[in-house]
This record gives structure tokens, C-alpha cells and sequence, in this order.
């Protein structure tokens, strides 16, 4: 690792920060990175810094490759895998993989107590739709709305903020 690299990681994340290499086989590495012109310096964890030579990272995808041509990388949360030692960086979703991590453990429960196929089936489809909610929200579109039947002898209204409510009577 040559010593300007990990200077201006010092520099970056500060004196008592952990520098790392990437591992053979390893990641995925997640967090923001900064660019450059030979490597890619990405903070990992508090005090923990992966520096990843360049030549060795295809960025795989078309958003990342446009921001390093435009020199617009730097702060970019990307994930990191390696397969060999040749790594592939893609863009890192947080709110995605947060929602990845804790389904996978409620999986990994309910699998334990022996839940069935269908309920872990339920799970992947309320997983599916809530990644779309989010897409929806972040490209500012409004989640439809539906008209909801509170009882047969009871219609819905809706409330100023639209959420339906009971009649009073």
C-alpha cells in the first residue's frame, strides 16, 4: 500500500483509523468511499478503512462509472465483492440492506420454529413490496389510495391526513 494512500486516509478518516487491504474472496465491503486516481479508499466501520487498488475494481455499473468520468465518486456508498482478486464495486442501497439484514433474520426465526413454506413465502411478497414502496417514495410518487371498509354497517371516511376513520354515531 503506498504511503500517500494511507497519508491522505489518515487524513480523511482520521489518525487512529484502521487501514485493511481487501481479503482474496472477500466482501461484500460496504460504506462511502473516497476516490483517487489509483485507489479507493472506503470506510467500513468507525475506525476501519479497506483500501482497494483501482486496477483491480471494474465498477459494474453504468451510475458509478458516469460519477468516476465526471469525478463525482467521492462520498458514494458502494459495496464492494471481491472473486478472486479482482473486485466489481456497485452502487450500496442502506435502506435496502438494512431491510435485506433484518428480513434475513426474521427468516432465519421463523425457519427455527418451524414455520411453513407459505408463511416464509408471505414474507419474500411483504418484503417485495415494501423495496417498491421505497423506490415510489424516493422517486416522489404518492403510495395509490384505496378506499378501505371499515364494517358493512360503518363506511370509511377519510380523515384530514386521508387515513380512513370510523363514522360516529
Amino acid at each position: 500500500m503506498p504511503e500517500g494512500v494511507k497519508l491522505l486516509a489518515k487524513e480523511q478518516f482520521g489518525q487512529r483509523v484502521d487501514l485493511y487491504t481487501p481479503r482474496e474472496n472477500g466482501g461484500p465491503y460496504k460504506g462511502e468511499i473516497v476516490n483517487t486516481p489509483t485507489h479507493l479508499l472506503q470506510e467500513v466501520g468507525p475506525r476501519a478503512v479497506v483500501i482497494h487498488d483501482k486496477v483491480h475494481v471494474q465498477l459494474a455499473s453504468k451510475t458509478l462509472a458516469l460519477r468516476d468520468q465526471e469525478h463525482r465518486l467521492n462520498n458514494t456508498d458502494v459495496q464492494i465483492h471481491y472473486s478472486g482478486k479482482e473486485g466489481k464495486a456497485y452502487p450500496l442501497d442502506r435502506q435496502k440492506d438494512a431491510l435485506d439484514r433484518a428480513m434475513g433474520s426474521l427468516k432465519k426465526s421463523a425457519n427455527e420454529l418451524g414455520y411453513s413454506k407459505d408463511f416464509m413465502a408471505q414474507l419474500d411478497v411483504a418484503q417485495e413490496k415494501t423495496i417498491e414502496r421505497l423506490r415510489n417514495l424516493r422517486q416522489g410518487h404518492a403510495a395509490p389510495k384505496v378506499a378501505v371498509q371499515v364494517s358493512a354497517n360503518q363506511p370509511a371516511t377519510e380523515s384530514p391526513d386521508n387515513r380512513p376513520t370510523r363514522s360516529r354515531k
